[in-house]
């Protein structure tokens, strides 16, 4: 990855798979800003995402990240999102998310982050104390990566697939798929 272009470095995943953790670590350690998506669309919609994280209106959060995201890069430079390709609606179907947000915003390179979906399950207990089923978690965690390997195809945005540790090598080990492109 170009140090000197601005852009995003996107991490994706599914529900409780440790973006915000990773996220986190790595803004500290390379000394750039981190946001999540749902985030950025919050702080512009004042629609709060609680333990359920069913979301209202997708395409117009789609283009309220592009807008947010384009400001951000102006004011910040480089920076880290977390955020996701699919999520579940309220029935537990999975919505592929529009591309509205990978068409035009400077996204430098996706790391999709996957994980043992027991460790998931566990991870969302704690954190949330909602229980998923571990079917539809797979299920999700098998779309994102299909979304996450179209974009990066049509897009020509560099993907880098991490299967999460949950241990101190996840910063280091991420840090290098991103500088080692």
């Amino acid at each position: 990855m170009n140090k000197e272009t601005k852009g995003i470095i996107f991490f994706a995943g599914i529900y409780g798979v440790g973006k915000s953790t990773l996220s986190s670590k790595l803004s500290e350690t390379m000394s750039l800003p981190e946001y999540s998506a749902s985030e950025l669309i919050s702080m512009s919609n004042n629609e709060q995402y609680g333990k359920n994280k069913f979301v209202s209106d997708v395409k117009k959060n789609q283009i309220i990240l592009v807008e947010t995201s384009k400001k951000l890069l102006q004011e910040k430079g480089n920076f880290l999102m977390s955020g996701h390709f699919c999520i579940f609606n309220s029935d537990h179907s999975i919505t592929i998310l529009p591309t509205t947000f990978f068409d035009k915003a400077q996204i430098k390179t996706i790391i999709l982050l996957v994980a043992d979906i027991d460790r998931v399950i566990q991870n969302l207990n704690n954190r949330d104390a909602v229980i998923y089923n571990k079917s539809d978690l797979t299920i999700l965690q098998e779309e994102e990566i299909k979304q996450a390997r179209k974009i990066s195809e049509l897009r020509k945005i560099p993907l880098h697939i991490y299967k999460m540790e949950f241990s101190d090598n996840d910063a280091s080990n991420v840090i290098e798929l991103i500088y080692g492109e």
